[in-house]
């Protein structure tokens, strides 16, 4: 599933709906925002998707994953 949201993402809710009894891991990528970047303050991070193109990239993304590593589903 690939899903994108202006909401603040409850980590613990994503990982705990992941969670598979069949399954050896769970691996994630977690930032925070620093206070500063090359001698200039950082207040917050801002990104932009073009949502189509990401839901139909990462659908193929996804689905290749499935096919070569077909343990989970």
């Amino acid at each position: 599933m690939i899903e994108l949201t202006p909401d603040p993402i409850d980590t613990a809710a994503l990982q705990g709906s992941l969670a598979n009894p069949a399954a050896g891991g769970y691996c994630a990528f977690e930032g925070w925002v620093r206070n500063e970047n090359e001698g200039r303050v950082v207040a917050r991070l801002e990104y932009e998707a073009y949502e189509k193109l990401v839901i139909e990239e990462g659908g193929k993304v996804l689905d290749e994953a499935q096919a070569r590593f077909p343990f989970l589903e």
